[in-house]
C-alpha cells in the first residue's frame, strides 16, 4: 500500500531574511517553544499515520497538530480560532512547521 502524503508546510520558516539573520534567532535561544519542539520530535505517531489513506487530500502530520496542540494549551490557548490565529502571527508556534 503506498504511503499517505502529507501536506507540505505553507511557510519556508527556515528561510534567512535579506540581512543574514534567520527569523528564529528573533527568539531567545532559552525560550520554551525549542524544549517543546525537541520533545515532539521524540513522539512515535506511526500508529496513527499508517491509518491515514493515500487517495484524497493530503492531511498535515500527526506530529504536527499534537504538537501544536500540546503547546497551545500549555499556554491556555483552547479556542480552535485563538490556535490558528497564533498559528499565523506567533514565530514560537511557527517552530513546530520547521
Amino acid at each position: 500500500m503506498p504511503q499517505p502524503k502529507f501536506k507540505d508546510s505553507p511557510v519556508e520558516v527556515d528561510q534567512h531574511l535579506l540581512f543574514p539573520t534567520n527569523i528564529f534567532d528573533l527568539l531567545p535561544t532559552d525560550h520554551d517553544c525549542f524544549v517543546y519542539e525537541s520533545l515532539f520530535q521524540s513522539i512515535d505517531t506511526s500508529e496513527v499515520e499508517k491509518k491515514h489513506h493515500h487517495l484524497g487530500q493530503h492531511a498535515y502530520p500527526p506530529k504536527l497538530i499534537v504538537s501544536i496542540l500540546i503547546y497551545a494549551y500549555s499556554h491556555g490557548v483552547f479556542s480552535s480560532r485563538q490556535i490558528e490565529r497564533r498559528c499565523r502571527q506567533d514565530l514560537d508556534l511557527c517552530t513546530f512547521h520547521r
